[in-house]
This record gives C-alpha cells, structure tokens and sequence, in this order.
C-alpha cells in the first residue's frame, strides 16, 4: 500500500489543475492514443477475451495511464503523480489470495486466471440495492440459506424507524450500523454468524462507513468497501478511509463503479481506464482484491449486453494475467427477479468474468440494484450454479454462447425495458424464508434451456 502521508503531500504541493480539463482533455486524450498506440478495439463477437496479446496490451496501456495521467484528488484540485517503479513494486507485494470471514464460516479465495476450471466464489446480497428495514435481516437470511453463497454482499437500507437515510448526517451513521447487525442478524438465523460480509452501503461518507464496524455487526474480517471516483480520481473521504482501515489492520475491497460513454470513452478506452483504477485501488486502498460494477450505460442504466461485458471480462483478464490481485464483479441484470430474462443476463454476464478469470461473483442483484425489496437468496443461488458450470466450458465455447444469449435481450436492456419482475415478499415464504415454487420452478426451466445451449450443471 502507498504511504498515506506521502499521498498527502503529494496532493497539497502537486500544481492546481482545473477538474473539467482533467476529465475533458487529459484523460480522454490519453486513453484514446493509447487505444490506438497498442491497437486496441472492441469486437462484439469476441466479448469473452479470446486475443490474449491485446489483454497483455491493455494492461501495459492501463500502466503508462497511471503513469502519465496520474491520479486527480478533487480536495485539492491537483494530480498525483506515480513513477512505473513504485506502482511495479506495490504490485509485487499483493499476495495472491484472501481469507475472508471467522470461524466455520471462513473461506480463502485463491487467485484464479482467464479459463480456469475452478469456480468463482459467491458472494450472494443485494450489491447494494435498497431494501426495508421491515424485510432487511429476512432478505439477508434468504442469502446466509444459500449453501453455495460464502459471504453476503449488504443492501442499502431504505428507512430508519420510518425516516428516510440522509447523506451526511447522524441518520446516516445509524442506517449504516444497521445495515451490519442485520446483515448479522440473517446470517445467524441462518446458523452461519461467521459469515463475511461486503459493506457498508447505507453511508457515502467515511464516518459513516467507519461506524459499520461494531459489536454485532462488521468484523476486520468482512470486505470493506473502498471506491474510487469517476474516473481517475479520489478525494479526502478516500483516504481517510483507507487511513482507518489501514491502521486498523480492517480487510478491504477496492471498488469502482464506472460509466460507459462517459469520460472514459467506448467499451475499448473504457477497458482500459477500468485496469488502470484496478492497479490504482491495489495501491491506494491496500486492497488484495478489486471489484467493479458492470460499465453502466447512462442513457437505459442496463450493464448486462455485449459492451460492459466485453469491458468486465478483459478487465478481469488483464489484471488476472499481469498481477496477483483478486478480482470480483457485481452482477446486476437489468430484469427483475423471478423472470426468465434475469437468469439469460446473469448467464451471460457471470458466464462471461467466469471465463475471464473472476475470484468472486457478487449478487445476482436484478434491476441492476434499482428497485426496492427486489433481491433474494434465490438470486445468489442461479449466480452460483451457472459460475460452476461456466468454469467448465473453453474460453471459445463461453463466448460463443454469450454472444448468441445476449442477442435475445439485448433490444429490451439498451431500451430500457426489462421486466420488474417480483419483490422479495412476492416470491419467497417469508415465516420458512425459503423460495416459492414458482420461481424454483422457473430456474428449473431455465437450467434445462442453459444446459441446451452448452452449459452442463452439477445439481
């Protein structure tokens, strides 16, 4: 991990540049010469990496990014400069794999790489998506229920005795605890306490995820989430973020949650700065593992079709490929759950970063994390079975089902249109906290349909 101190000064003593060239002209120039220096490109028939060379390229752009664009903190309006030495040297001393979670609950993800047959772990939870807090611990005990779920990715929560979370202020702290001790809650009704958990979600500000950690609710051993900022950037939230779990010796999850379009550029430019945030959050944050939302595209908000998941799977591969960092992925399908349309996204998408090498699935989360009350343990349970069984398959075979699959829901995501589907409460019982039939049922079908097309399952 980088001197904290040293970033610091860094960031008060570098020249003042203004924050619209930074976004407008430095960084979008660069990515673009170096899409076109190392002839990178997007091809939405190979969305799994098929070109390996142009993988290895992406990262040597993603490197010469950090090293000539640097990193912009927004406090101080300034960019922080690193030299290709130090950022190999951080690289070296990431270990490879993490042991996340206490007691029978504990598990180690191990480094996986592009075309591996070992399968990703799963994470179940919401990714973050708003929940209630009358159904709050049931949904995360619909997730501790799932035997192949390994830790529980926290939602944000909606209310605090009826008053709505609010940015900044004390409500916020409490939300944020809250969202830890029944996240704990679930998982101890589930018998499972020692599970991990990946928060916190309900504040945005550091004092706020700070107070997540408590008696009963998160441990030094559950992923704390870190995020950078769109794109290239931090500011002294960042760091005083990665201050307290540093010095607090606190597990972290460097994360990012990037914009397709935006001042990234395409799906090829947009790869490349993803790699680039990923070194950089390896660095920064003293992360073992780095995870990213799907590239989101903001015209419909779907992450799910042929671009961010050509984005997803080769950033995975590049920093799979050239680094010992973990890597772990939100899956957000744009349809809701219970629908058939949400388990061919989840396919494709989680089928996709499998093959690309991905250490850890998190969600499924449907509605690309929009609505209320929509997540369940169910959905952890489709994400899980087809990461097993897309370990199976060739990294050709993997893309040749991705490209037929999305092409039947592509025209419903870009248009915004994917079905709602049903609320935690409209398709789970909620005194057994177990699925309805309806939708046990459905992923039943569904299975029989992914098996048609390649994919073989183990239960």
């Amino acid at each position: 991990m980088l001197d904290i101190i040293n970033l610091y000064q860094k960031s008060v003593e570098a020249d003042k540049i203004e924050e619209k060239n930074f976004d407008n002209r430095i960084l979008p120039k660069r990515l673009n010469e170096l899409a076109k220096e190392y002839d990178i490109t997007y091809n939405p028939d190979e969305i799994v990496p098929q070109d390996m060379d142009m993988v290895d390229s992406m990262f040597k752009a993603a490197m010469e990014l950090i090293v000539d664009v640097g990193i912009y903190n927004i406090s101080t309006n300034s960019v922080i400069k690193l030299e290709e030495s130090e950022i190999k040297e951080q690289l070296r001393l990431l270990p490879g794999e993490k042991t996340y979670g206490v007691g029978n609950e504990k598990v180690t993800v191990v480094q996986r790489q592009p075309g591996d047959k070992r399968a990703p772990t799963t994470f179940g939870g919401a990714n973050g998506g708003v929940i209630s807090e009358q159904y709050y611990a049931k949904v995360m005990e619909s997730y501790a229920r799932e035997p192949l779920a390994s830790g529980i990715h926290c939602g944000s929560v909606a209310t605090l005795h009826g008053m709505e979370m609010k940015a900044r202020s004390p409500i916020e702290m409490l939300g944020a605890r809250a969202e830890a001790v029944w996240t704990r809650e679930g998982m101890r009704m589930a018998g499972r306490p020692g599970m991990p958990m990946v928060g916190i979600m309900s504040s945005v500000t550091s004092e706020g995820q700070i107070f997540g950690d408590g008696p009963g609710a998160m441990r030094p051993e559950d992923m704390h989430l870190l995020c950078l900022l769109n794109d290239m950037k931090i500011d002294w939230d960042c760091l005083k973020k990665a201050v307290n779990t540093s010095q607090n010796s606190l597990t972290v999850d460097g994360c990012m949650c990037p914009i397709m379009g935006g001042y990234t550029g395409g799906p090829a430019t947009t790869a490349i700065a993803n790699i680039a945030e990923g070194i950089v959050a390896y660095m920064v944050f003293g992360a073992a593992s780095y995870s990213i939302c799907p590239p989101f595209n903001p015209m419909s908000g779907e992450g799910s079709s042929a671009a961010p998941t050509f984005v997803s799977a080769h950033t995975g591969a590049a920093l799979k490929r050239n680094t010992k960092g973990l890597y772990s992925n939100y899956v957000f399908p744009s349809a809701g759950a219970c629908t058939e349309m949400m388990i061919d996204e989840i396919a494709v998408y989680a089928g996709a970063i499998t093959a690309g090498g991905i250490d850890i699935l998190f969600g499924g989360a449907g509605t690309c994390g929009t609505e209320v009350d929509a997540y369940t343990g169910m959905d952890s349970r489709i994400t899980a079975e087809i990461g097993i069984a897309a370990a199976k398959m060739s990294m050709a075979d993997m893309n040749e089902f991705c490209v037929e699959l999305e092409k039947t829901y592509a025209p419903t995501t870009t248009a915004g249109n994917a079905p709602k589907g049903k609320k935690f409460y409209e398709c789970y019982d909620l005194e057994k906290v177990t699925p309805s039939q309806e939708y046990v049922d459905l992923w039943a079908k569904s299975k029989a349909k992914l098996t048609d097309l390649g994919m073989e399952f183990e239960f």
